[in-house]
């Protein structure tokens, strides 16, 4: 008898247009009952607005996980497209900004004109930077170590591992923070014996020193680079390296001594 009913389009909250008789019913059914309602709004009426919406719900909620179980099986353009959605990223083929009066669409060109842009902010923000001067302890004194307080435990470690967000966004090294969290048992003694050595080589890994830099568009003229800022994405151990080092800093020493009297940004409270 199903094939029998004639099948009709309905919308689904302004997206692509889905074939579905159940959830027209339904929708035709609830206008129905909240027009009863309006009329005579006893508790009988209003009981039978609210059933049928929580089955109306229902069954676009099961419409929309079928519509995106076929599109995550079907072609790789529809499977990028549902993730796309899902995320809520809208991907642009082409980008245009304006330099110097002149428009380009170039993407090595606007690669070039956002790396300088931001070069320059760098460098103002060190040379306009005022903090105090903060001396790095010295780890070793004629061949022994000194400071044993500044060595990670395990403990430390773990500690930082089980803090990693899932959300962050990946480096380089395409290695999702919830993997290092999932396997934190296993991670915890290497990664306790590689942070420790980097203290005192005082060398960190080439590949942590690689990052990716991506616009961000803050407001005004998508145009214009002076309206965009630099988010940078570094690897999930650099991340980690750095999360690890900066509680064993503020462990030691007081934050005025870290980052100066003039540092406001990142304070507790602040």
């Amino acid at each position: 008898m199903c094939h029998l009913v004639p099948k009709r389009q309905t919308t689904i909250k302004g997206r692509d247009p889905v074939i579905n008789p159940t959830i027209q019913n339904l929708k035709n059914k609830k206008s129905r009952y909240y027009k009863n309602w309006t009329i005579a709004p006893t508790l009988e009426n209003y009981m039978q607005v609210k059933m049928t919406s929580r089955l109306l719900n229902a069954a676009i909620k099961r419409e929309k996980r079928l519509q995106i179980s076929k599109k995550l099986s079907s072609t790789p353009k529809d499977y990028w497209d549902i993730i796309n959605k899902m995320l809520g990223k809208k991907l642009e083929d082409k980008i245009t900004l304006d330099n110097a009066g002149i428009s380009t669409s170039n993407h090595e060109a606007c690669a070039n004109l956002f790396a300088d842009f931001f070069e320059r902010k760098v460098k103002d923000i060190i040379l306009a930077q005022e903090t105090d001067h903060f001396v790095v302890p010295s780890l070793w004194r004629e061949g022994e170590v000194v400071n044993d307080n500044f060595f990670f435990t395990e403990q430390d470690i773990e500690c930082g591992l089980n803090t990693i967000k899932n959300s962050k966004a990946q480096g380089f090294d395409e290695i999702p923070g919830k993997v290092l969290k999932d396997l934190s048992a296993v991670l915890t003694r290497p990664l306790t014996w590689l942070f420790n050595n980097i203290l005192l080589t005082g060398k960190i890994p080439r590949a942590w020193k690689v990052s990716r830099i991506v616009p961000l568009h803050k407001k005004g003229d998508k145009k214009l680079v002076n309206n965009y800022r630099p988010i940078c994405n570094i690897s999930s151990l650099s991340k980690l390296f750095e999360k690890c080092l900066t509680r064993k800093l503020t462990s030691i020493f007081t934050f005025d001594q870290l980052m100066g009297t003039h540092q406001h940004a990142y304070r507790e409270g602040c």
